[in-house]
């Protein structure tokens, strides 16, 4: 998971976080503390129950820390326990961001995060009165348009003839349709031409707690040296292209991580 977060590969240090708490869930429901307080002759086994558990709560709340800071502390006050000195890093050791000066090519984008820990930002589409909700994914290679969102009329036009096979965290998935948008922009930013696998959102939307209309992944990022702040709640973009640049990428194999 540390590994992970210093590689700004936040949705897999996620990933692996919500493995940890679907055990400490399992090892909860097995052990039924519930039913051990009703007898006085299970106090110990109780109590080792009920200390692993809120550890392991503790623990939990420490890896979410960098992106739900409100649900850790949210954690820390049921538990009655502070933060631990090794989740916090000393001010001499925080570098902050420049204030972001005017035509210097960067942007700042304020970031909200799902209920299951997925950083999201509100993307433009050419032909979209309002922004939709996209992941920001530095894990994904390809941007990617929910089903729901590709039956739009403004999108209906911009399927391609080739096919897709993309890699993702279930596995691999086979003959998925690709759209080319024309325009997709992020706060100021804006790039034509975007490819963009189609995939079927609803399961990330069943647990997001706000939809999600796509993912916004590396074949928009790389033009862009990205900064997160995970305090603020913030993503800065700073523009590596002076010019606009039409996408170039094989159609037949990309790697994602939806």
């Amino acid at each position: 998971m540390k590994a992970n977060f210093q590689a700004y590969q936040v949705s897999q240090a996620l990933q692996d976080t919500w493995a940890l708490v679907r055990q400490v869930n399992k090892y909860i429901v097995e052990r039924e503390p519930w039913k051990l307080a009703k007898d006085s002759k299970n106090s110990q086994v109780l109590n080792q129950t009920l200390y692993h558990g809120a550890d392991a709560l503790r623990v939990i709340a420490a890896l979410v820390d960098p992106v739900m800071p409100d649900a850790a502390a949210r954690i820390r006050r049921m538990l009655g326990v502070n933060v631990e000195s090794w989740t916090v890093r000393s001010p001499e050791g925080i570098l902050a961001l420049a204030p972001v000066a005017p035509n210097d090519g960067t942007v700042e984008v304020h970031l909200r995060t799902t209920s299951s820990g997925f950083l999201s930002g509100e993307v433009g589409l050419e032909g979209f009165e309002k922004t939709v909700n996209f992941i920001i994914d530095t894990a994904a290679s390809i941007t990617v348009v929910s089903e729901k969102l590709s039956q739009e009329e403004q999108l209906l036009d911009l399927l391609q003839p080739s096919r897709m096979r993309v890699f993702g965290a279930a596995g691999v998935t086979e003959d998925v349709k690709l759209l080319q948008l024309p325009k997709l922009s992020l706060g100021l930013h804006s790039l034509e031409r975007i490819n963009a696998a189609v995939l079927d959102m609803e399961p990330v939307n069943e647990t997001a707690g706000f939809t999600q209309a796509g993912i916004l992944g590396g074949n928009f990022l790389k033009h862009f040296r990205v900064y997160f702040d995970f305090a603020r709640g913030s993503m800065r973009l700073e523009s590596l292209n002076k010019v606009k640049t039409p996408e170039n990428i094989n159609p037949e194999t990309v790697l994602s991580n939806p």
